[in-house]
């Protein structure tokens, strides 16, 4: 029995009770409060990740579908102007740094034992898809870095986008996935009503 200064015990129905209660719980029941490290990760990766999904989206469902209405000659000319600029600097920035974030999450979780099976699981299927988010990259990338030497004869732009879309579609769908993941390990960790 936990000894309280001045040898009275807070009442059942107070604040520091139930504080006291989910903490001894916690602790006796085999989930502990993650670390500052494992909080950083998870904050961390679900900020990059919440980009990197956003970003994603963005590119398939506004930019690419606008590649039929002002045709693949501009489309080009847009991509080399911004994905081959600018992009060029941010795009590996964000999209090899979130997935590193999201798996040093899923490793860390995978060596402290005591954390939430349920955090830790989607911890897990996070880094799971990152990785994969990552092998669909090394597919779409390609795709546009053709365009780096100009723009070619619009049979194989045609190509360029077909092989672009259909992988960045793919990877679209596992940057969602890879992001709601880690927003739903974050929300294990909270205390309910919070």
């Amino acid at each position: 029995m936990p000894e309280w200064e001045g040898g009275i015990a807070p009442s059942p129905d107070s604040p520091e009770s139930s504080f006291v209660a989910g903490a001894t719980a916690a602790c006796r029941g085999g989930m502990k409060i993650p670390s500052s490290l494992e909080w950083g990760l998870l904050v961390a990766a679900t900020v990059l990740n919440g980009i990197l999904a956003g970003g994603s989206l963005i590119k398939s469902v506004v930019e690419l579908p606008a590649r039929r209405i002002i045709g693949l000659p501009a489309m080009a000319a847009f991509h080399r102007a911004a994905d081959l600029q600018t992009g060029f600097l941010i795009y590996p920035a964000l999209g090899l740094g979130a997935p590193a974030v999201t798996i040093a999450l899923g490793t860390t979780f995978a060596l402290d034992r005591g954390v939430s099976t349920t955090a830790a699981s989607f911890a897990y299927f996070a880094a799971a898809l990152s990785a994969a988010h990552v092998f669909a990259t090394t597919r779409a990338a390609p795709n546009l870095l053709i365009l780096r030497s100009g723009i070619p004869e619009e049979t194989v732009l045609g190509q360029v986008y077909r092989g672009f879309t259909q992988w960045q579609t793919v990877r679209a769908i596992l940057q969602v996935a890879t992001f709601l993941a880690v927003v739903l390990a974050l929300a294990s960790l909270l205390p309910a009503g919070q």
